[in-house]
């Protein structure tokens, strides 16, 4: 019996494996496909597409030296970045600090929930902001980067910019996500209906613009078959699951006699990548730990293909955040780290590269209570993660590249021949082309 459940495992273990093979050639072709036609790396689905081989590659057992592999990863490697070792895993934060960047010292509003994002397809970090002003009014604005992707420079900000209006009753998150995967960012917000009764609602704002000059359509409220089970807040969309759309994460918040539950739980993507469906119920994700999280925001902080945690806890009342030690798909959350006692500020932060050195910073919107009255004011949180400096980085392609990064003379060794090279900067711009 023994023996039997030994090749049995063997079988499927080696079935499993051929799938994954198969799998990582498809996505291989489609991929070089796309980079001979001209799409960019850095455009959202060559993103997603990339992240998916990346996955695929630590995880298939195949002899990557054979020339099938070699001529198909040469390409990928060299014009989608594909198989280049970047960042160090390790995320060390700064203290926090105001925010600069020719943004407002104060703000006359109560607490917002910024968002950072290449809004305009520019090349640089933009940000949006959601808040209620000093009319109660909740108000969507966008303070344009006029800067450069390694020197932010915000503009005045702009109210009701790019077509967006006022968010009904109280504000929430605010968060961005190409969710009909077109190429271009859509706006979300998750707020609370207050007016009588505590309804959730997840207000869709489609880009009906593309990528360079967006333009954004009327609200929807709870689209794409939202039902929600009780008191659950929306906070973020991201693909926790690695199947290529994305997922709704929420905050179910139980009101007991004299104080609140809060867990974290996900709505999965029932439908595609186009067609978002979020019809089903939600589910406490096995991989939190059995941790309980609040305001819960997903992001890449240690630029490794998988989702990385930040999250606010009430009962802590401090932020928090948990590197994702696992892969795309397999997620294994490590132990939280504390970035900054928040008092009773909520918790989202503005998740982007806004000095150029190609790790992800964070920004807050804080409400200082110990002035009368209170003072609202932008921080910025610097990740101070340095690049790796490698003498010499070895692919499984058969490429070598060295010194990687370089600020200088960067030398390509390989037995392929190479019918194009083409270089960008960690903005994901075009430097060369040869």
């Amino acid at each position: 019996m023994q023996y039997y459940l030994l090749i049995t495992t063997q079988l499927m273990k080696t079935t499993l494996n051929q799938r994954k093979e198969r799998r990582l050639a498809i996505l291989l072709k489609r991929l070089n496909r796309q980079l001979r036609q001209g799409r960019k790396p850095q455009g959202l689905s060559m993103q997603r597409l990339i992240g998916k081989v990346k996955a695929l590659i630590q995880t298939v057992d195949v002899n990557l030296q054979q020339p099938r592999w070699k001529k198909m990863l040469a390409t990928a490697a060299l014009a989608g970045g594909l198989l280049m070792s970047g960042n160090v895993q390790a995320q060390p934060f700064a203290e926090m600090t105001n925010a600069g960047f020719d943004l407002p010292a104060v703000l006359n509003t109560d607490l917002g929930a910024p968002v950072l994002v290449d809004i305009d397809a520019d090349g640089d970090q933009d940000m949006l902001l959601q808040y209620s002003d000093s009319n109660d009014e909740n108000v969507i604005s966008l303070f344009e980067n006029v800067g450069t992707a390694s020197q932010a420079s915000f503009a005045a900000e702009e109210i009701g910019a790019l077509g967006l209006v006022n968010t009904p009753e109280s504000t929430g998150s605010l968060f961005t996500a190409d969710i009909d995967n077109d190429g271009d960012w859509d706006l979300f917000a998750g707020i609370l209906d207050s007016d009588g009764y505590l309804d959730p609602l997840l207000v869709y704002y489609e880009n009906t613009g593309d990528a360079e000059n967006p333009a954004f359509a009327p609200a929807q409220i709870n689209p794409f078959g939202l039902n929600f089970q009780g008191l659950e807040i929306p906070t973020d969309l991201a693909d926790i699951d690695n199947d290529g759309d994305e997922d709704l994460f929420v905050v179910e918040i139980e009101i007991l006699d004299t104080t609140a539950e809060y867990r974290s739980k996900v709505i999965l993507n029932s439908g595609t990548a186009e067609a978002p469906s979020f019809s089903g119920p939600s589910t406490e994700p096995a991989d939190f730990s059995g941790e309980d999280h609040s305001l819960v925001q997903f992001a890449d902080l240690d630029q490794d293909g998988d989702q990385d945690m930040l999250f606010y806890d009430y009962d802590a009342m401090s932020m928090y955040y948990r590197v994702n030690e696992g892969s795309a798909g397999a997620n294994e959350f490590a132990d939280r780290v504390l970035l900054f006692e928040a008092g009773d500020d909520s918790g989202f932060a503005g998740v982007g590269d806004l000095d150029g050195d190609g790790d992800q910073d964070l920004m807050y919107s804080i409400t200082d209570t110990s002035t009368d009255p209170e003072t609202n004011y932008f921080s910025y949180i610097e990740n101070i993660a340095t690049p790796v400096s490698v003498e010499e980085a070895m692919f499984a392609s058969g490429l070598e590249i060295l010194p990687n990064p370089t600020e200088g003379i960067l030398r390509i060794e390989t037995d392929e021949l190479l019918n194009e090279i083409q270089l960008f900067d960690l903005q994901g711009r075009l430097l060369l082309a040869q």
